[in-house]
């Protein structure tokens, strides 16, 4: 009976820790838009298939160029524009992809203000004419330039030149955000939500918007990067990353 029942307990211990001995790290390249969305995911990725995640986040455009020029990891993410023009590149070969969400352009700002009605374009108008300074970010050059186009369509360039504070990274307009230094930032949305201080008012008009469709690539094989696919497909963890700023 002893003999059976350390065998018995030996094979338990195995089934116990033979996940731990099978973790592996799963390599992320992710756009700077969908950085908050999928970080909510990662914890419950971890826990449930005892993988570490790395992730390595950048603008769009410079993602692309990195991608570009040949860089590699198990998952990509990023817009389906720029996916599509790395494919017909033959820089990428997709073996899966998940559509997560679309992203679009949204107002913040400092929390425990008002927020300003944006719903329509004539609320929109009314709220940059009231904002003493407003904010975006240079490298996030999608957005930055929808906001101008905005602007342009609404006649406010010539009246809002002397408010604009246009900042190198997302970074720098959340602190100075949450600071006071300025009063309105527009951007993509999902950069405004879960960040401290400040506060996403909502989405331009969808006359005024460029709403981008993100989508996860899977480049490896391996069985973290088919897990992870599985897993931001599912339901409601699609459902947790829209509630990042995605539609």
């Amino acid at each position: 009976m002893s003999g059976i029942f350390w065998r018995t307990c030996l094979a338990a211990a195995t089934l116990v820790v033979s996940p731990l001995a099978q973790a592996e790290t799963l390599n992320l390249l992710v756009a700077d838009i969908a950085r908050n969305g999928i970080a909510q995911l990662i914890p419950g990725f971890e826990k449930l298939y005892q993988h570490q995640v790395v992730i390595q986040s950048a603008p769009a455009p410079l993602l692309l160029q990195r991608l570009e020029a040949g860089e590699r990891a198990d998952i990509i993410i990023l817009d389906a524009v720029s996916l599509d023009r790395l494919e017909a590149q033959k820089k990428l070969r997709s073996l899966e992809t998940a559509e997560l969400g679309r992203a679009g352009l949204g107002v913040a700002v400092k929390a425990g203000g008002t927020l300003p009605a944006i719903f329509t374009e004539d609320e929109f108008k009314t709220s940059l004419n009231a904002s003493r300074t407003i904010a975006y970010a240079e490298s996030e050059t999608e957005s930055a330039a929808q906001f101008h186009v905005a602007l342009s369509r609404l006649k406010l360039a010539s009246q809002t030149a002397t408010k604009l504070r246009p900042l190198a990274r997302p970074d720098m307009v959340e602190r100075a955000l949450a600071s006071g230094e300025i009063d309105m930032a527009v951007g993509w949305a999902s950069e405004f939500v879960n960040r401290p201080g400040i506060v996403l008012a909502g989405f331009l008009p969808h006359s005024l918007q460029k709403w981008l469709v993100v989508r996860a690539a899977r480049i490896s094989d391996g069985e973290p990067a088919r897990a992870f696919i599985d897993h931001i497909a599912d339901d409601d963890n699609l459902k947790l990353f829209t509630r990042s700023g995605f539609r």
